[in-house]
């Protein structure tokens, strides 16, 4: 493999993935902030109602953010007329989508707080879709840097921002509303830094052929956002506002630890994987391959440290209120190693031609964890609800990888030597749970120990294959 290919793929993920990053992290930290503050119930219903308007604003997308970048690199001159056909088409569904939604809000669950924290979230959440195309103009123009300091200005505001006004003990829906109104404000921002760079001009003859050219992406991504919500908005729905705080406050450490990868995958190796695809199949099936020996024991090792470590992220991080959530983090914590095994197999369908074949893939993951979702988790609670999540991501590793793999996408060349360590990783952080009481920082420490033993060598031989065999390309 040319692995100068490789040594400009992992520099690219570590630049131009920062912004996304630290906004991501910013925001899962400032949730727990939030779940320490007003407690299991509150942040249950907090946490509903955010999933909820999240989906909507999935329902916005049709693929035409990722169609900006794509027509505009190759036509600069329609940018400007790119740009405000998807501001109008996203402000026009977002609206609808989120009138829908508040009317739904009831269903989803009978709390008089969801009324209250409806608008302030709904404003964050619309000012998030509006500022996605605004940032997509500016990586065209090639501003990554710029896009890279918006992102990360507005994650540490939410997150100094809520954390004191929790430290001052203000309410749910004052936090709601700082929220709401941040985004806004960083939307306006974010406006008038983009007028300088990039005109915005409307061309109403292009927006079906937008929609159409994208169309396809638009869909995954509504299939993903419905799937990875359904156990929530099912949950809050049968169940009381606790159980659902238990499970958000569980899944939010799981969406940490999934942060590096989806970052690094979806802003630096997926672009690439394009270009590859088309030029180069031979080097395409190689990167997808180094992915996966970069991600699989990455995800190892988090999921096995989420399960050593959920009782100390539970109750000291959250509180006491929270301990039913250690039995959450226990479970959906191994969605991790699955959701880092399947990456590079979901960018090969992705970036391989074979889009449609996995939006069937998605299609068929929805209608599973819709039916498995309404046969369990009224009965069985946060619970029946992580079980699902786990189901949901089971089935996507086994029609994703098989397929990808048939279809020469990708291959199992050296993951072989990774097994030995992933498994005994793995028993290890079991053991540890059974066998060491209360699982105290004896065991935390024993964990990072032992798992630095069993990686130490594989890691040195990985590290040195990728990044300085020299060029033999």
């Amino acid at each position: 493999m040319d692995h100068n290919i490789f040594q400009k793929l992992l520099k690219r993920a570590s630049y131009t993935s920062t912004g996304t990053l630290i906004a991501r992290v910013s925001a899962a930290i400032t949730g727990i902030i939030i779940a320490r503050a007003v407690g299991p119930a509150l942040f249950g219903v907090y946490a509903a109602v955010w999933a909820l308007i999240t989906l909507s604003g999935a329902l916005t997308e049709f693929g035409m953010t990722i169609g900006i970048k794509r027509d505009g690199a190759r036509f600069p001159a329609s940018l400007p007329g790119l740009l405000g056909n998807i501001l109008i088409a996203k402000v026009m569904i977002g609206i609808c989508a989120l009138i829908i939604a508040y009317f739904s809000c009831s269903v989803v669950t009978k709390s008089a707080k969801a009324s209250m924290l409806f608008l302030p979230l709904a404003l964050a959440g619309f000012s998030t879709v509006c500022t996605e195309p605004f940032f997509a103009a500016l990586q065209v123009k090639g501003q990554q840097k710029l896009v890279s300091f918006l992102m990360m200005g507005r994650g540490l505001f939410f997150l100094i921002g809520i954390g004191l006004l929790a430290v001052f003990e203000f309410d749910i829906v004052a936090l709601a509303w700082y929220q709401g109104l941040l985004y806004f404000v960083a939307l306006i921002i974010v406006f008038f830094m983009v007028i300088p760079i990039v005109s915005i001009s409307t061309d109403f003859s292009r927006i079906l052929s937008q929609i159409k050219g994208s169309f396809v992406f638009g869909i995954s991504a509504l299939l993903y956002s419905i799937y990875s919500q359904i156990p929530l908005l099912f949950l809050s729905h049968f169940r009381p506002e606790e159980e659902v705080g238990y499970f958000a406050v569980g899944l939010r450490f799981v969406t940490l630890s999934l942060l590096v990868g989806s970052a690094a995958s979806n802003d630096a190796f997926l672009p690439s994987l394009f270009g590859l695809y088309k030029t180069n199949r031979e080097k395409f099936r190689q990167v997808c391959e180094s992915m996966q020996k970069l991600f699989v024991p990455l995800g190892v090792f988090m999921a096995s440290a989420l399960y050593v470590c959920s009782d100390a992220l539970i109750i000291i991080l959250q509180g006491e209120e929270y301990r039913p959530g250690v039995g959450i983090l226990r479970i959906v914590c191994w969605m991790t190693v699955i959701n880092y095994g399947v990456l590079a197999a979901g960018a090969a369908l992705t970036a391989g031609d074979r889009i449609w074949a996995k939006v069937a893939f998605q299609t068929v993951v929805t209608l599973i964890t819709l039916v498995v979702g309404l046969a369990i988790i009224e009965h069985y609670g946060d619970i029946g609800a992580s079980y699902v999540m786990i189901i949901t991501w089971v089935c996507i590793m086994f029609l994703y990888i098989p397929y990808a793999h048939r279809k020469k996408l990708i291959g199992f060349s050296g993951l072989g030597s990774l097994f030995a360590p992933a498994g005994l990783t793995i028993l290890l952080a079991v053991l540890i749970v059974h066998l060491i009481p209360d699982h105290n920082l004896l065991s935390i420490a024993i964990f990072f120990f032992g798992s630095l033993v069993l990686w130490q060598p594989t890691a040195r031989r990985e590290l040195r294959n990728l990044l300085y065999r020299p060029n033999v390309a």
